[in-house]
């Protein structure tokens, strides 16, 4: 997966803060695993310090508005994967069941660790 196919999504993030914010997350972890919602909290942090670090006046608003929502950060847990990190999925995550089958068979929850590979 490329960088770019990644900001292919309706919420627009600034590439370059968010390649700083997840250089920041990636040097205060430290080879570290961190479970999924911990993870957000840090990556939502560091991306509103950069944002009012190198941004302009509707970059750093952007940022105060959409750090807010934990769940607009799935951008930032993909590009995690470009330095290391995967999620390691606890027993028991398994898919559920739809109208139409079998759902996500891997859904990354609040309680999935991010691990160092």
């Amino acid at each position: 997966m490329d960088w770019f196919s990644i900001l292919k999504t309706r919420k627009k993030y600034n590439f370059q803060m968010m390649k700083e914010a997840i250089r920041r997350v990636v040097d205060e972890l430290d080879g570290e695993s961190i479970e999924a919602f911990d993870l957000k909290k840090k990556l939502a942090r560091h991306y509103r310090e950069v944002a009012i670090e190198f941004g302009d006046k509707g970059e750093k608003a952007h940022a105060l508005h959409k750090t807010k929502q934990l769940n607009s950060l799935k951008p930032f847990l993909k590009l995690m994967r470009n330095y290391g990190y995967e999620p390691e999925f606890k027993r028991g995550a398994a898919g559920y069941m739809t109208p139409r089958g079998l759902g996500n068979l891997n859904p990354i929850s609040p309680s999935t660790t991010w691990v160092k590979r």
